[in-house]
């Protein structure tokens, strides 16, 4: 749901060839065309044929199979993407009426990966996240508007580092299927915000660290 501030530390390295290649993979992948419906001309929004709803569910956020990743410029030369696990929350969704929608997620600052140990601590650490004394970053929101193909256009409000702003996300419905006696739905969440809106600015002056931040949000949601 477009929601927290990520990013990588001062000493930003490279994770490894096979590790950002396979995160890369993952913030890029789509679904294969057989499986679309809906799709426009431009490839840009996919709707998978195995995501039919058209009437509202309640769900509770999956955080075994949910996630951030978040993408930074490094040195004003290259993408860096990291990843937080532990994310938690519910969701209010309705095909049919996206004003109806609601959300409420919340993010383990705690839990944030990059390859690197040393890195993952300064990134928990006062420059960044500050996770001992923010342990957490919150996305709610209420209502939204049809983005076509099934994607809604989400206004909500981020909170960060104790700082609350309003922010613009996508969200886009990616299947629906059956697990261990469930209902599941996914969706996929995009937003950009600038980090030091929320007192973040740890090496932007210096250009080691971009300010923009891009945050991919997949969420495998529990009909309730």
């Amino acid at each position: 749901m477009k929601i927290a501030t990520l990013l990588s530390a001062g000493s930003l390295v490279a994770v490894g060839a096979a590790g950002a290649v396979g995160v890369m993979r993952l913030a890029n992948a789509q679904p294969a065309a057989t499986e679309l419906v809906g799709q426009p001309a431009d490839g840009s929004t996919y709707v998978p044929a195995s995501y039919a709803r058209r009437s509202a569910a309640n769900y509770t956020v999956d955080g075994v199979h949910s996630g951030v990743v978040f993408r930074i410029i490094h040195a004003g030369a290259a993408p860096f993407y990291g990843m937080f696990t532990g994310l938690s929350g519910d969701m209010t969704i309705d095909p049919s009426d996206p004003s109806a929608t609601r959300i409420n997620v919340e993010i383990d600052t705690t839990k944030v990966a990059t390859g690197n140990d040393n890195r993952d601590d300064h990134l928990r650490s006062a420059d960044f996240f500050n996770a001992r004394q923010f342990p957490t970053a919150t996305f709610s929101a209420s209502g939204g508007e049809a983005a076509g193909n099934g994607s809604m256009e989400i206004e909500g409000e981020l909170t960060m580092l104790g700082v609350t702003k309003s922010v613009t996300a996508t969200m886009t419905p990616t299947g629906e299927g059956q697990f261990r006696n469930s209902t599941r739905a996914g969706f996929e969440t995009t937003l950009t915000f600038k980090r030091s809106d929320f007192g973040m600015t740890a090496y932007i002056d210096q250009g080691t660290l971009g300010d923009e931040i891009q945050l991919i949000v997949f969420i495998e949601g529990i009909e309730q």
